[in-house]
């Protein structure tokens, strides 16, 4: 059916977002070595991951999260600058709702350098039924290259996982249903 199951261990992508301090937003102009070198350090990850058989992915988050990189324009700037050839994009719609005016546009932008794409609802609930334009995502995902689609939730009642990252609903509360009705529904466009 199109889906990739992936077995215990297998090493596929390590993928996240990019922060100047973990947790903290600075709120001040990144001084201007900043970008080139983080370039520079990514460029080293990249081949560190690349000897280990994995993917390096670079994934942009909302201005509340970081002030890295908050839009596919500026991954792919990253990129450009840390010239390696296994550093790749993770778009999350979540994050792209605060960044982006045209999901598509964006998707089309990151183009064979998106690896994957976290499938998340406007309010990181269930994909459908939110803001999210589905058909157009998924219509601009199919130009490219990506390997994977992912969701993300957060069960706020486990823990404070969630409420450390500024969640303070609970849209997960039962994990295993969470997951069946996203794969349902992303599975339409897939």
């Amino acid at each position: 059916d199109g889906v990739t199951t992936l077995k215990a261990g297998d090493r596929v992508a390590y993928a996240g977002a990019l922060y100047g301090r973990p947790g903290r937003v600075l709120r001040r102009r990144p001084p201007p070595d900043e970008f080139p070198r983080t370039a520079e350090g990514l460029h080293a990850l990249a081949a560190h991951a690349q000897a280990a058989g994995v993917k390096l992915v670079i994934e942009p988050m909302s201005r509340f999260r970081s002030h890295v990189i908050n839009t596919p324009t500026q991954a792919l700037r990253m990129l450009e600058l840390a010239r390696h050839p296994n550093l790749f994009i993770l778009l999350d719609t979540y994050h792209l709702v605060t960044e982006v005016r045209d999901y598509a546009s964006a998707i089309r932008l990151a183009g064979n350098q998106l690896w994957g794409l976290h499938a998340c609802e406007n309010d990181r609930g269930v994909p459908g039924g939110g803001l999210v334009p589905w058909p157009e995502v998924f219509a601009a995902l199919a130009t490219t290259t990506a390997e994977y689609v992912g969701f993300e939730g957060y069960n706020t009642s486990i823990g404070d996982f969630g409420w450390r990252r500024g969640m303070f609903q609970n849209v997960c509360p039962d994990g295993d249903a969470f997951v069946r009705e996203a794969a349902g529904f992303v599975r339409r466009y897939l």
